[in-house]
């Protein structure tokens, strides 16, 4: 084994000399259209309509190319855009003309939430690195939808601040757009060169996507196919100061024992709150945050996942905007396994630093957790466990760029306890050869010190060859993760080779590692195909190969995959997957596993999106005291109405049982149903309510809220939760717990 990482080590340093030199030709931008905005004295009123005579001014741009489902064929309407700029703001105007405004999909929905209507967008590559863009659309009612574009993910948690206007005519929809040039970051020089896309989204019966650029399917670099926006002179993003404070005022309440629906229920006092955000712009692209007795409570709460026959501790998604901002800057190739900012639970103080310098892409965390919990992974289970321990947390991550979507990058992080500590460090690096083909790598190593206190967390698994136990006790151990990974990414014919590597003993306490002792390997093929027909747009198949080790050298498991995606008209995409696996549990290997999953889901109108989808597999029952064999059931729906443009209404089912071989008795059998309404008045006033029963645990939850927002980080809300928990008769459902809070944050900008 010494002697492949060796020869593995050999062979990068070998090659790294022939990867630079091909990135080297990669470094211009490979761009064939200009836009060159001109500077405009006069004062624009943002109304949705191009009157102002400046506009008759500018460049007009046109949109003639549909590059989805066609392939650069010519649009099937007109659409023209303009841009203009002053010393503070670029100004965007647009028209897009229809031929039958009947069938406009548009609707007064929550920011970010407007994907499946007709928009119109830019991407904004402000420093031409090909690593990083502002998306920043708008919908016919002018709801807005910004994200950070990076060439792996579209990230549309982050929000920044502008300003739109839009009309809808009887054969077109218009509108102006206003980007205060503080709001992005972009390089300090006289003449700013940005690379851009001008997109525009029309569904109909298929999602036509329309550009000013031709879109080459076989050219995986997005933004070797951008245009440019020149014109823009002496402006600078300058020095800025957003200083928001907030309040909170709660009352809670809960059972003295949830498990006797006859004891008493108890309300504590109002309580109140207050904390501040401070957000500091240092350069033009250069950003400092910082945040004292944040208010990181999340509004809407996480949607219940199904936990039964599983060992493993579940993920949840980041929610909270101080996190979210900027998020795109920690990424690496093992993600959220190394930096995973939940773990930062309950903060007196964070500061975060983002942005670039020349080329090093830069983001630094450090934070005074008043909660930190912990993951603690194993080769076949892992468990999340909360606490009342302080920790101080520093996380720094550092990107240099090597042209096209190639870098090289570090990342440290270290948490601090008064009796332990988890430290991690290491390199990753991404490689672009010969326009399709991609080299991704990651090497991190860990050194833990576990805290000695049986009691939070003990434990009967012995790892690392036996030498430590699962319980704190204030054992010391290092591990290591690598990471591998080649691919293929084109129009026809894709393929991805991937390995990764955990040993017994890597763990990274800002992170979300669930297991480890594990050497896996996959290997996959995509052949695409783009008939554009009558029923069907596009269409894929994919045969998938992987096997698994742990560091004993035993197999842990062996899968053989196909899978088929379609891409049809009305909006409808439909996947199906078979899977045939043999699988270690518990020591025992299990063969003849299989695993049948489908799904489909349609959006024929604006009004209707239906979804179903399952999973009927022959699997383990995965139990410690008699691990088998079982048939696992699972299967679901989905369903979203909007009978109007203001009004939306929701509901999720899932459900899942499992049963014992040759129709010997149920194991288990339940379902999850989760049910929305959501009205919005108008942009900023909005009402919610969620509902959620778990018949697992027997838990309901109903959770109301009123907000009005003024902008993205000036809101009002108020609002409550409220648990019950289904008893025996006479009892039936009983409040558990219940919270009533409201909350004021808002935005001075300086």
């Amino acid at each position: 084994m010494l002697k492949n990482k060796v020869c593995l080590l050999l062979f990068i340093f070998l090659l790294t000399p022939f990867i630079l030199n091909a990135n080297q030709s990669q470094n211009l931008p490979d761009t064939t259209g200009i836009i060159t905005a001109i500077r405009t004295t006069e004062n624009i009123k943002l109304d949705g309509i191009l009157d102002e005579p400046i506009w008759l001014s500018a460049q007009k741009v046109n949109l003639a190319y549909e590059f989805d489902p066609g392939d650069n064929v010519p649009a099937k309407v007109k659409t023209d855009v303009y841009f203009i700029y002053d010393l503070n703001n670029l100004y965007i105007g647009f028209i897009c003309h229809e031929t039958d405004m009947s069938k406009l999909r548009a609707h007064i929905t929550e920011r970010d939430r407007a994907f499946r209507d007709d928009f119109l967008g830019i991407l904004l590559d402000t420093f031409g690195d090909k690593k990083k863009a502002y998306e920043i659309m708008v919908n016919p009612y002018g709801i807005q939808m910004d994200l950070i574009w990076t060439p792996d993910n579209e990230d549309d948690s982050y929000d920044l601040i502008w300003h739109t206007e839009t009309k809808i005519l009887k054969d077109r929809w218009t509108g102006e757009i206003k980007i205060p040039f503080k709001s992005l970051r972009f390089p300090k020089r006289k003449n700013q060169q940005w690379l851009i896309h001008v997109i525009r989204n029309r569904p109909r019966s298929s999602r036509e996507m329309i550009s000013w650029m031709k879109i080459d399917r076989d050219n995986p670099v997005a933004f070797n196919m951008a245009g440019t926006l020149t014109g823009i002179q002496n402006i600078e993003s300058g020095k800025f100061l957003h200083i928001l404070p907030y309040a909170i005022g709660s009352q809670k309440g809960e059972r003295e024992d949830q498990d006797n629906p006859s004891s008493a229920f108890n309300n504590e006092k109002i309580k109140g709150d207050a904390g501040i955000g401070l957000k500091y712009g240092l350069t033009s692209n250069l950003t400092l945050d910082l945040v004292y007795n944040p208010d990181f409570s999340q509004v809407e709460s996480d949607a219940t996942q199904i936990d039964v026959n599983t060992t493993f501790a579940l993920f949840y998604p980041e929610k909270r905007p101080f996190f979210q901002e900027g998020a795109e800057t920690f990424q690496s190739p093992l993600g959220h396994e190394l930096i995973y900012t939940r773990t930062i639970n309950n903060p007196l103080l964070a500061t975060k630093l983002t942005g670039q310098i020349g080329k090093m892409k830069l983001g630094y965390i450090s934070a005074y957790d008043r909660n930190s919990p912990y993951v603690i992974p194993f080769e076949e289970k892992s468990s999340s466990i909360p606490s009342d321990r302080k920790s101080l947390t520093n996380i720094l991550r550092l990107k240099y760029d090597l042209g096209s979507e190639s870098y090289i990058g570090s990342i440290v992080t270290d948490r601090e306890e008064e009796d332990c500590s988890n430290r991690i460090a290491g390199l990753d690096a991404r490689f672009v050869l010969f326009k399709n083909y991609y080299w991704d790598f990651q090497v991190i190593g860990s050194q833990t010190e576990e805290p000695n206190d049986s009691t939070l967390y003990q434990g009967d698994v012995f790892f690392s060859k036996n030498n430590h136990t699962a319980t704190f006790d204030g054992e010391k151990f290092s591990g290591l993760a690598f990471f591998n990974k080649i691919e293929r990414r084109a129009e026809h014919f894709n393929f991805r080779l991937e390995y990764i590597d955990y040993s017994p003993s890597f763990r990274a306490s800002n992170g979300f590692i669930n297991r480890n002792n594990f050497r896996f390997f996959e290997a996959d093929l995509v052949f695409r195909f783009y008939p554009n027909k009558k029923i069907v747009d596009y269409y894929n198949i994919s045969p998938e190969f992987a096997q698994e080790y742990n560091h004993l050298n035993q197999l842990k498991q062996r899968k053989y995959e196909i899978d088929a995606f379609f891409k049809m008209k009305k909006q409808t995409n439909m996947f199906i997957g078979y899977t045939y696996r043999d699988r270690r549990f518990r020591n025992i290997f299990f063969k003849d596993l299989r695993y049948f999953t489908f799904f489909v889901g349609s959006q024929p109108t604006g009004y209707l999106t239906i979804q179903f989808f399952g999973d009927f597999n022959r699997d383990i029952y995965r139990t410690s005291e008699n691990p088998r064999k079982a048939i696992a059931l699972s299967y679901g729906s989905y369903l979203e109405l909007k009978p109007t443009s203001k009004l939306s209404l929701s509901a999720l089912y899932n459900h899942y049982q499992l049963d014992e071989l040759n129709n010997k008795g149920n194991i288990f059998n339940g379902y999850i149903v989760r049910g929305s309404v959501n009205y919005l008045y108008n942009k900023n006033l909005y009402l919610r309510i969620i509902t959620q029963y778990n018949s697992f645990s027997g838990n309901y939850q109903i959770d109301p809220l009123f907000r009005y927002r003024l902008n993205p980080f000036t809101v009002f809300y108020i609002g409550s939760t409220h648990d019950f928990n289904k008893y025996e008769k006479p009892y039936g459902f009983k409040s558990t717990e219940r919270q009533y809070f409201m909350k004021l944050q808002y935005l001075f900008q300086l």
